[in-house]
């Protein structure tokens, strides 16, 4: 009998490892290319793009602005030269009737009515022409006056660029002019009861007139100055005034 053996289970032949799979390997595109590379810098270009473009329109706005401004200035300063002109005109018709206008000089003003006092003041005679110089000179304060208020300065300096300051010298140089003037037609009246007084009254009554003509002297300088403000600030370089005549 054959003797059976133990039964073996055949192993079973072991598997070769498989060599390792060739991967695509993946390059990288240059830096220029990459995705967030490009994705960056398009965001710094429109950035910049809306830079230039913000720049370039507020050098435009500002150039406009520049130039409006330049014009109204021009404009401003047109105007305030036209209405500047216009008192000018108007102080120096009013002035032309009292007295001798020097565009250098502060006018001579009541000269003849200014000599005649004196006399009186000092010898207690009287001129012979004073009573006619008398009459003149109240008649031709009263009608300078006259031509001053009647003047629309507040319709001529309006709205045409003066400051409140500038404006103000107009007006005060008005009633500084209008207060002077009227003074010199208050000596012109005072002067004319002088010389038709008895001597005993002349020297009483020519001693106010002497003091009223002082007034409107000290009146007619300050008013003279302020009048050269104003044409300061309208455009009109006017010379240093030299001590007012009268």
């Amino acid at each position: 009998m054959a003797i059976k053996g133990k039964s073996r289970t055949k192993s079973k032949p072991k598997q070769v490892a498989r060599a390792p799979r060739h991967e695509p390997v993946v390059v990288k595109p240059p830096l220029p290319m990459r995705r967030w590379v490009q994705v960056t810098a398009g965001v710094l270009l429109g950035a910049l793009a809306v830079m230039v473009v913000i720049w370039a329109t507020n050098n435009l706005r500002q150039e406009k602005a520049d130039k409006a401004a330049a014009a109204a200035a021009h404009t401003a300063a047109a105007n305030k030269l036209t209405a500047g002109q216009a008192w000018k005109g108007a102080v120096e018709g009013a002035i032309a009737r009292v007295g001798t206008v020097d565009p250098n000089l502060t006018p001579v003003i009541f000269k003849s009515m200014n000599a005649a006092i004196d006399q009186m003041v000092k010898d207690n005679t009287v001129p012979g022409p004073a009573v006619t110089i008398f009459k003149q000179g109240a008649s031709s304060a009263q009608a300078s006056v006259k031509a001053l208020t009647n003047f629309d300065l507040t319709g001529t300096i309006k709205d045409q660029g003066f400051d409140v300051a500038e404006a103000e010298y107009f007006t005060e140089s008005r009633d500084r002019l209008v207060a002077a003037l009227t003074t010199y037609q208050r000596a012109a009246e005072a002067a004319l009861l002088a010389a038709n007084a008895t001597p005993q009254e002349r020297k009483a009554l020519a001693a106010q007139a002497d003091n009223l003509r002082s007034d409107a002297n000290t009146q007619f300088q300050t008013a003279w100055a302020v009048y050269q403000s104003a044409l300061g600030a309208a455009g009109i370089a006017p010379k240093p005034p030299t001590a007012p005549g009268g």
